[in-house]
């Protein structure tokens, strides 16, 4: 194609106005379509971002992606590539390290260049695969190793808008996920098993035990029908049958001890 020229008032065949929308066209077509296989389009103006696919193999579209700690172009690399063309990279989730780093892909990506830089979201909606543990989830998180899903949770820091229930849980859902989106502080308890949780010894914490999981409803500690991997922050042992406050760490939970009866 050669270079585009706007048309002239008098000049014959398509009208006028018509020629300078096909120019401008073509030209927002071409500037779209003229970058390299390292350099990623500008993503200013509302565009989503586009991240690296760093995990070495291919990606569907809906896939989940860790945001490394890396940008493509770093800004003591070229810092005007960083402030124009800044992109992610993304990487397979290594859990609780990447709690929170979530990109979900709008686009396949290869495992190699050029076609390893899809367009992306970090904050906002999209369609998502979800393993949904349990009917009371409402929030979600990345999984360990996983890129094809993520994972619900208690508590996350991605909210859960809409799935279809299924048959049984847990299970697979298709889901409408909300990036970026903060969890309520909950104050969650849990109910240690008959043998309790040990005591921390130095820097090691005691445990971690499973326990079941409750929230207070109306001044009622309920049952929430999940439960999670307790550790034990305190010089005693946890005594067996008892509640005790927990707070998130990762995946897992914390409890200092005291004996609510």
């Amino acid at each position: 194609m050669g270079t585009l020229q706007y048309p002239k008032p008098g000049d014959r065949g398509i009208k006028v106005g018509d020629q300078v929308d096909i120019i401008n066209a073509a030209k927002a077509h071409k500037r779209a379509n003229t970058f390299s296989s390292v350099t990623p389009p500008q993503r200013g103006h509302g565009r989503s971002p586009i991240i690296k696919n760093g995990t070495g193999g291919a990606l569907e579209r809906f896939n989940v992606l860790a945001i490394d700690t890396f940008t493509i172009f770093a800004p003591s690399d070229n810092l005007v590539e960083f402030k124009d063309n800044w992109a992610l990279t993304g990487i397979t989730p290594v859990m609780p390290r990447d709690s929170g780093r979530v990109a979900i892909l709008q686009e396949p990506a290869a495992a190699t260049a050029p076609n390893n830089l899809p367009e992306c979201v970090i904050f906002g909606a999209s369609p998502c695969l979800v393993y949904m543990q349990s009917a009371a989830h409402r929030y979600c998180d990345l999984e360990h190793g996983a890129v094809n899903r993520l994972i619900s949770r208690q508590n996350g820091p991605v909210r859960v808008l809409t799935y279809e229930p299924p048959v049984s849980y847990p299970a697979e859902c298709w889901a409408v996920v909300v990036v970026g989106t903060a969890a309520p502080q909950v104050q969650r308890w849990a109910k240690t098993p008959v043998g309790g949780i040990p005591e921390r010894v130095g820097d090691t914490l005691g445990g971690p035990i499973t326990c079941n999981i409750y929230e207070p409803v109306a001044g009622v500690l309920t049952a929430t029908g999940t439960t999670a991997a307790v550790y034990n922050g305190s010089l005693a042992g946890v005594a067996g049958s008892v509640y005790v406050q927990i707070m998130p760490h990762g995946e897992d939970e914390i409890c200092f001890w005291e004996d609510c009866g």
